[in-house]
């Protein structure tokens, strides 16, 4: 393996991008990137929940989640 050329996968942004998903946003592939995709649907998730935009942290999973365990 040659992670010198490409980074390897935050796994928060993985995260991130899967409970994107789970609540019906469109973040592209779960592969750990931040890309466009993932930008706009963490841009549209803040917006609809009136939630402050932020890098992917913490608290911003913790808030994903919650509303993931508000669905079941």
């Amino acid at each position: 393996l040659n992670f010198t050329s490409n980074p390897t996968p935050d796994l928060r942004v993985r995260a991130a991008q899967m409970l994107l998903t789970y609540l019906g946003y469109q973040p592209g592939p779960v592969d750990g990137y931040a890309g466009k995709a993932t930008s706009s649907a963490l841009a549209a998730f803040c917006a609809e929940a009136k939630y402050a935009p932020v890098q992917i942290d913490d608290a911003l999973l913790s808030e994903l989640t919650r509303r993931v365990q508000l669905m079941k």
